[in-house]
């Protein structure tokens, strides 16, 4: 699997689906939205670094 399939395949996918089961479990609205920012900030500066 490339970057580019992991970036525009499998994290949009995911992020809809955790976003949601953690959104029923956990009954905040603003935690899911937050937590999938800060791992995708996390993300930018670790796995898409400048050769992506």
């Amino acid at each position: 699997m490339t970057h580019l399939e992991f970036a525009f395949g499998l994290l949009p996918i995911s992020i809809i689906v955790v976003s949601f089961i953690g959104t029923l479990f956990i009954q905040k609205i603003y935690f899911m939205p937050v937590l999938s920012f800060m791992i995708l900030f996390i993300l930018t500066f670790t796995l898409f670094n400048a050769s992506f």
